[in-house]
Parts: C-alpha cells; structure tokens; sequence
C-alpha cells in the first residue's frame, strides 16, 4: 500500500492539534474551576470583613476577563457594587454599576441588568433624585419580566427591587410605605420550597423590618429585631445583620431610658462595624454613642465618638458631591428635553393658583416686614453659630424666642436637648437641605430626624411643618 506522505503530515498535524486543542480546553476548565472556588472563598470572606475581600476582587476580575467567563466576571462586578453600597461610596458605586449594566447587556444576562438598574436607583436616592431613582426601579422590574419566573436569580433580584422601593420611601420620610413594600418581600419568600432558604433569607428581611419600625414604632422594632436574631444560623459569627440588629435594639433601650443596655448594644455594633468594615447606619451609631456618653457624664469617649461622627459626614458628603456632578454631567450629555404643550385649563389654574398664593405672601410679608428687620441681625448669628457648633446656640435663641423649649415641654416632656435644638433648626425655618449642610449630616437623617418630631408633638401628616412651628 502506497501512503502519501503529505496526507500523513496533514494527518500528524491534525492529531497534534487536537491533542494540544484538548490538553488547553482542559487547562481553561481547570483554571475556571480554580477562579470559581476563589471567587466562592471571597465571598464568604465579603459576608465576615468586606475590605479584605475587598483586596481581591480587583485581580478575581482580571482572571475572570482573561478567562472570558462572563457568569463570573458579572458576578465580581455584582460583589464591587455591593461593596461600594456597604460602604456608602456613592460615587464609586455609580460607575462600577454603569460598568455592570454594560457588560450584562453585552452578554444579554437578564438578572444582572435588574440588578445593576437597582444599584443606579440606589445612587440616585441618595443623591436626593427620587424620580429618576423610582424609574430605574421600574426599568428593573420590566427587565426581569423577561427572565426565567423559576430562575431562582430573577426572584431574588426582583426582591432587591422591592427593597429599593422601600428604600426611596424611607429616603423621603414615608417609612410606613416603606414597610408595606418590606412586607411583600416577607410573604414573597413563603414561595420558596426550601425551608432553610425561607429562614435564611428573612434573617435578613426581619432585620430591614426593625430598621424601619425603629423610625415610628419601637416596639414592632424590637420585635422584629428579635425575630431576626433567632433566625440566625447556628454556630455562624456575628455579621453585617447582627450589626443592624444590636443597632436597633439599642435605639429601643434608649428610648426606654435604659442607657447602660442601650450602651451595651450600640458597642457591640460598633466592635462589629470594625470587623466587618460596613458603614450602613454608621452615622446614626456614632450620633447615639456620643450622646449616651455625654448623658453618661464621660467626656473622653463623648469627645473620641464626636470625632468619628465628623469624619464620617465629611466623607460621605465629599462622596456624595462627586457623585451628583457625575449625574449631572451624565444628564447634560444624554437627556434631550422635549417641550410639552401645556393645556389650556391648566394653563389658568396654575396662573390662578400663583396669583393666589403671591396675594397670600404680600400679606404675610407686609405682616412680618418689621420684625424681619428688628431681627435679621440676630437670625444671621444663630445661623452662624449652628454652623459653628456653638454650645451657647439655644441660650441665643431662647432670647430670640422666649419659652419656646417650655412651649415644647408642655407637649411632650420626653423630647430631649439634642431633639428641641432640631425643633429650633425648624423655628429659624431652615429647609432639610440646609440643615443638612449646616450640621454636616445627610439629608435623610433630617428627614428622620423630621419624622420623629412629627411623631413626638403629634403634628399630623397634613399639616406643614415648618407652618406649625411658625406659632410655637
């Protein structure tokens, strides 16, 4: 028999290829399988200290690239946007989800488009942009709708979208709508077969629920609070949601006027904040321990705690004014703004309405013109000594307004300093955004702080409030 050599050498070559095509496929699928085993050690090192996993992920993602497996580089993108969230950095978030939004429509992977719309509207919540913030909600949930209904991802994703709905109405001070939305997520989790998954997933869950209760019913806190506690698994360290949950319950014991319990709480969240490095409710933490100690009498710890309280605020807020001149950047060059014709009803019910409330203001304005100028000297000191912290602020304003922390008393003898020198903030009709800027805290803790002031004097939700303390 004649072989043609040239047929053996094809032959040969084709032997070889295949030999080295399989000995490389085999290569890739033992380097994936090493990547996935560390991307699953990171994430259970993400749920005990998120900064040290933190140190990996960059170079988990680089291999994930270099490997072309997009599940896995989709789901370290996913874990740099939770980490960014944990840590309130609202501008890193941003453009780490814009990346995530990018790459998963590139590979067409419905649950993480849901969840890079839901960390958007995070960003926008934060940055105050409540509209834009519900649309990107919205967009998620019309994404997973062409998801998979038993693609046990999808469900998952479409809870985080209704968390973030609870979110934005926490953000604009309506925390009752916010536990509706938080209560559906409870009963969604029912449907799942495995009951170890229900319990693990409302560890979680009952935990947001306290952290809402605790706005208007302390009670329902605690209980929940509790609730969570038992569903903790067994033999597991503390975490992230034990941290929210000792929080909780210190804010329960503090307004019980139990200050050594409340004390004993708040620390454990804050020796767990250390461990863990999340920042969630950090804020808030560091305001409560500074005035358990004052109350306590210990100025060193009072002066260590108001220390933490300032950095935090500088930080987040220097996060936050990067974030917002990146949104608005981003509007300037996308949105097309279309002009929309106004009808013609409407066009003389707002001219009516104007013409109205500008009557209105005349009147005011004449009625109050005198006193305006007898005090505007003394407005503008207060001012300046809010900004400065001045311990002697509430004896310059009680000279300004006489009684006006007896007037408050007499409604609710519980209100503490630091809530009359809050009702003060509202007297001189300072708007959330400057008391904000002024006491160096985020916009949603005013709107809390707000809201329990509300609670407390049993003003009632339709009346305005600055209106209301116009005649205190």
């Amino acid at each position: 028999m004649i072989v043609n050599k040239k047929c053996v050498k094809v032959f040969f070559c084709y032997i070889v290829l295949f030999f080295f095509s399989a000995s490389l496929f085999s290569q890739q699928s033992d380097a994936r399988k090493e990547l996935e085993q560390k991307v699953i050690a990171n994430g259970a090192l993400f749920k005990q200290n998120l900064d040290e996993a933190n140190k990996e992920i960059d170079d988990l993602l680089q291999q994930s690239i270099k490997l072309k497996d997009s599940v896995l580089e989709l789901r370290i993108l996913d874990r740099k946007c939770r980490y960014f969230y944990a840590k309130r950095d609202v501008e890193k978030l941003g453009v780490t989800a814009e990346q995530l939004k990018k790459r998963s429509e590139e590979y067409n992977n419905i649950q993480m488009q849901g969840m890079a719309h839901i960390y958007l509207a995070e960003t926008y919540s934060i940055n105050q942009l409540y509209d834009q913030s519900i649309t990107e909600l919205e967009t998620a949930l019309k994404v997973l709708e062409k998801g998979d209904d038993k693609d046990i991802r999808v469900f998952f994703t479409k809870v985080n979208a209704l968390n973030g709905f609870a979110n934005v109405y926490n953000y604009t001070g309506q925390p009752e709508k916010a536990v509706e939305k938080l209560l559906e997520v409870v009963e969604s989790y029912d449907k799942l077969p495995d009951p170890e998954d229900v319990k693990r997933y409302q560890y979680i869950n009952y935990s947001n629920l306290a952290n809402t209760y605790i706005l208007f019913d302390p009670e329902k806190a605690k209980y929940y609070a509790l609730k969570s506690n038992a569903l903790k698994p067994k033999g597991a360290p503390d975490d992230n949601i034990m941290m929210t949950n000792y929080f909780v319950l210190g804010l329960v014991c503090k307004e019980e006027k139990k200050t050594e319990e409340a004390l004993d709480f708040f620390l454990k969240s804050y020796e767990l904040s250390k461990v863990n490095g999340e920042v969630l409710n950090l804020e808030e933490l560091y305001l409560n321990l500074t005035e358990v100690y004052k109350k306590m009498g210990d100025s060193s710890q009072t002066a260590f705690f108001e220390g933490k309280l300032k950095e935090i605020r500088l930080s987040t807020l220097e996060s936050k004014y990067n974030s917002l001149q990146k949104i608005l950047d981003k509007d300037k060059e996308t949105e097309n703004i279309k002009e929309k014709k106004i009808p013609l009803w409407l066009f003389y019910s707002v001219g009516a309405l104007i013409l109205l409330v500008f009557g209105a203001w005349i009147y005011l304005f004449r009625k109050k013109q005198k006193t305006k100028e007898i005090f505007v000297t003394d407005y503008e000191e207060l001012i300046e000594m809010i900004r400065k912290d001045d311990p002697g602020f509430m004896f310059a304003f009680e000279k300004l307004y006489p009684n006006f922390s007896e007037k408050l008393l007499q409604i609710d003898p519980s209100l503490t300093k630091s809530e009359i020198e809050f009702c003060a903030l509202l007297k001189l009709n300072l708007s959330t955004k400057k008391i904000a800027e002024l006491k160096f805290i985020e916009i949603r803790t005013v709107q809390n702080k707000k809201y329990r002031i509300r609670k407390k004097l049993n003003i009632p939700q339709t009346t305005d409030l600055y209106n209301w303390f116009s005649f205190v």
